[in-house]
């Protein structure tokens, strides 16, 4: 997978972010999306010419390892333990569509 690499449908996508994962022994999680029936109300002109067999608007995933930081409603944090993230940038976005 590189940048620019076009596919077809969702399933190829997902075939192609497996062989990436192996390659560069990175495991990713879905971290945001917007699907098409989302999308079509916010954008219909955009929308509207968009492969039937692409099942997201957009897609961002995120290596385990770390992400973007989530705002929290909560002021101050009780936890005594840490987690294993470890600020890594690694993401894969997926935003263009044809």
């Amino acid at each position: 997978m590189k940048l620019g690499d076009k596919v077809n449908s969702y399933e190829d996508f997902l075939k192609e972010l497996e062989v990436h994962k192996k390659q560069a022994l990175t495991e990713y999680w879905m971290r945001d999306n917007r699907t098409f029936t989302s999308a079509r109300k916010r954008v219909p002109h955009i929308t509207e010419k968009a492969n039937v067999n692409l099942k997201y608007y957009y897609i961002k995933y995120y290596g385990i390892l770390g992400d973007q930081k989530l705002k929290t409603k909560e002021k101050k944090s009780n936890r005594k333990t840490s987690s294993f993230k470890q600020n890594c940038g690694s993401y894969i976005g997926i935003f263009k569509i044809n």
